[in-house]
């Protein structure tokens, strides 16, 4: 399973574009996140040209990962001729708030609502997928994304900035890949993982099975190839 990234900015790295990533398979496009520039790409790139079906894993409600999931509902609803199914856990904690933030915009009736384990065993590119509650900012309820793939874990941060969740999942026997969102920012406090804080904490040996993304500015693209990380590429 390989995701396909439709930006790698932060919030405020506006040129980057929004970080949200995508994967298709059976003519079904599976979508992490809908950030504000992320549905004008989406039409832009033709790629809900001949799909019959979105589904949408949400990590959090930070405009730069919800902005445009008004807009990528009503067109599935009104040209595909199929809701967007929106994916979450039994226990998500921000389903109310999602649910009326859709339906300030006129966007809740495209939308159906959906629990993780109905996808479990329907598809070749993932067995399982789960949502991991993790830390980013005090405000908002954050989860982080992990898919049971024939080749392993591939652990999707969201915008996390607990290192301690990353360690746990690239300690275990069956991890794969892991996309984290990255900082070169110094400031305290920061919501968002420092390229430091990697480098400190994840050996060399698996530094290019971690994919860094949601960058805050070019700098930190180099640091993370300095360092000997991957980088995710955009189309």
């Amino acid at each position: 399973m390989e995701l396909t990234f439709l930006g790698n900015g932060a919030a405020f790295t506006t040129d980057f574009d929004n970080t949200s990533a995508y994967f298709i398979e059976k003519q079904e496009l599976f979508l992490i996140d809908c950030g504000e520039t992320v549905f004008k790409k989406l039409l832009r790139l033709h790629l809900l040209e001949n799909i019959s079906k979105v589904h949408l894993f949400i990590t959090h409600l930070h405009s730069d990962h919800v902005g445009s999931v008004p807009s990528l509902a009503l067109y599935s609803f009104s040209v595909l001729g199929e809701k967007l199914h929106i994916y979450t856990s039994f226990d998500c904690k921000y389903l109310y708030s999602l649910k009326e933030f859709l339906r300030a915009t006129g966007s809740f009736q495209a939308c159906s609502f959906h629990l993780l384990d109905e996808l479990s065993h329907h598809y070749q590119s993932f067995s399982s997928v789960s949502f991991i509650e993790t830390k980013h900012v005090s405000e908002l309820n954050c989860y982080s994304i992990l898919f049971d793939t024939s080749l392993g874990l591939l652990f999707y941060s969201g915008d996390s900035n607990d290192i301690n969740l990353l360690l746990s999942i690239t300690s275990n026997d069956h991890f794969n890949l892991a996309y984290v969102d990255t900082t070169s920012s110094t400031l305290p406090n920061q919501p968002h993982l420092s390229i430091y804080s990697l480098v400190d904490r994840i050996p060399q040996s698996i530094r290019k099975q971690i994919y860094c993304m949601h960058f805050n500015d070019s700098n930190c693209i180099q640091l993370a190839e300095e360092f000997g990380f991957s980088v995710v590429d955009t189309i």
